[in-house]
Parts: C-alpha cells; sequence; structure tokens
C-alpha cells in the first residue's frame, strides 16, 4: 500500500468533496493523486466560491468542511498554488516563482485600466487587490475571503508576486482572452482559469513543475501519479503523467492532452483506493481509453 499524496492545484484556498473525505480520510494512505480540487473535485458549475455567485455553497462552509474531513492528515498533505508558482509542505515553501517588479506593475496597471476588469496580485501570504466596485471588494474580502492586502497605489506592491489574475464579472469572453494573449503573450504566459479568470504566470511556472517536485521529494515515478483537470491551465500537469483525466465537462483542448475522462474525481479516488492503488484495475473497471 502505497501513502495518498493529494495535491490542490488551486489559488490559495483548498476545497473538496466533504462526504467523499469524511468517508475516505482514513484510508488516504494508497497512492499519490493531484487534483485541481475547486470545480475539477466538485463538479460542473461550481466556481470556487459556490455554484454560482449568489450561489448556495459559501467557499468558507467548503473550506471548513474540507479540514475538518482532512486536518488529521495535516503533516501528511502537500499543496501546489497559484498555477505552479508555489509548492509547499509542512508550512514549508519549497519554490517560489516570481514576476520581475516591472512586469508585475505593467500587468496590474493594464488590468486596473481595461473596463470591466479587475485584478489580484498573488504573493506567498496573501492578495494584493485595488477593487473598482464594491462587488469585486465584496467578492474577495467577504465571498472567497481570501486573505488581502487593500492598495490605493500600484507602488505599494512589494512583496514577490508569483501570479497576477484579471476577474471579469460576466466571464471571460474569447475577445477578452485574445486581447491579453496579444497584450502579453510575449512576456508571460496567458491561460483561462476558470469561468471569471485569466491568469499571468512566468513562462516556466505550471502545474507540472510543482508535480515533479514533489515526485523528485518522495521518490515517485510519474506511473505512481493521478492527475486530474478541467482548464488550460492544467494541461502541462495532465501531459506530465500516464494516468491523467480530463473532466467531462473540460474544454476541447484540456480532453485532448488528457489520457482518460472522467465525471467525477471522487469516482476514481474510491475505487483507486478499494483496489489498493492498482490503477490498471481501476481502469479495467470503469474507464474507456480516448479515441
Amino acid at each position: 500500500m502505497k501513502r495518498i499524496l493529494i495535491i490542490c492545484c488551486i489559488a490559495g484556498l483548498f476545497s473538496a468533496c466533504s462526504d467523499f473525505l469524511k468517508e475516505y480520510s482514513q484510508d488516504l494512505a494508497k497512492v499519490e493523486s493531484f487534483s485541481d480540487l475547486d470545480e475539477v473535485f466538485l463538479g460542473k458549475g461550481y466556481l470556487p466560491w459556490g455554484r454560482s455567485e449568489a450561489g448556495d455553497y459559501g467557499m468558507s462552509t467548503v473550506v471548513d468542511a474540507y479540514f475538518q474531513a482532512t486536518h488529521h492528515m495535516a503533516d501528511e498533505m502537500a499543496f501546489i498554488s497559484e498555477n505552479g508558482g508555489l509548492a509547499v509542505q509542512n508550512e514549508k515553501v519549497l519554490y517560489q516563482d516570481s514576476f520581475p517588479p516591472a512586469l508585475v506593475k505593467e500587468l496590474v496597471e493594464a488590468i486596473y485600466d481595461r473596463k470591466g476588469a479587475e485584478f489580484t496580485c498573488s504573493t506567498k501570504d496573501f492578495y494584493y487587490i485595488r477593487p473598482k466596485t464594491a462587488h469585486y471588494r465584496d467578492l474577495m474580502l467577504n465571498v472567497v475571503k481570501n486573505n488581502c492586502r487593500d492598495i490605493e497605489s500600484f507602488d505599494e506592491i512589494k512583496e514577490p508576486c508569483m501570479k497576477v489574475a484579471v476577474y471579469e464579472r460576466g466571464g471571460i469572453q474569447e475577445e477578452s482572452i485574445r486581447y491579453w494573449r496579444e497584450r502579453f503573450g510575449d512576456k508571460c504566459t496567458v491561460v483561462t482559469s476558470g469561468f471569471a479568470w485569466v491568469d499571468f504566470v512566468p513562462f516556466e511556472t505550471n502545474k507540472a513543475r510543482g508535480l515533479k517536485e514533489y515526485q523528485k521529494r518522495f521518490g515517485i515515478k510519474p506511473e505512481e501519479c493521478v492527475v486530474f483537470g478541467d482548464e488550460y491551465n492544467d494541461i502541462a500537469m495532465l501531459e506530465s503523467v500516464p494516468y491523467s483525466f480530463a473532466m467531462a465537462h473540460a474544454k476541447p483542448g484540456v480532453k485532448r492532452a488528457a489520457a482518460y475522462q472522467t465525471e467525477r474525481v471522487e469516482l476514481i479516488l474510491e475505487k483507486l483506493i478499494r483496489a489498493g492503488g492498482n490503477m490498471e484495475e481501476v481502469l479495467r473497471e470503469c474507464i474507456q481509453k480516448k479515441a
């Protein structure tokens, strides 16, 4: 039996399906699993702070349930966040990427100047924000409940920033994606990250890097890992191991990058636990390899 290692590749918050975790948290000792555990784990239609902006699942409720189910495993868990820009285990930073300060300022100023756009600037311990609307301030401080530093001047950005993100309340449209890629695609990676967000990260930053760091640290082979994803910022991770699953609701390019597809993360993990970590047995039982 192998130890399980759950890697949560999400932006500074950890969420999961609490019923699954409560049932199996004592048995999480069999296989390494790397998953984007927000909408990937919860399912299609869940934004990081609930089913919708006015949904009935608050992020704080989900986080509370997650930690209640897994707090006894704290010393065994490790995390990747900020699209692979930060890797942490037992509160020890294994690595942290960062942008040049001049590029950070250029990014946040461009986002701030664009109509309908808001930004977050991610540091190791908090997010810089400069809300233009009451909605966004409330979203970040009272709904998502991130640890945020509300600034009045871009000169207040002093800490190293590993990711900048743009938020558009009505959802990111193709026109916006093209705009940001044309504007900054030669300076950093520009990738969608859910319904209302586009992320900007250094070229060398991706979730596969974090995965490789843990593989090296724990002596884990690629074929001993299982990864799950649904967004374009998951592609590098999905392509890095043989047992990769795109969610059924994933975008076409994400599905092409993965070896398999599944409706729910916990369905695979449950079968994997019952199979004692034998992934081939799981695949024989319930998964058809994509054409």
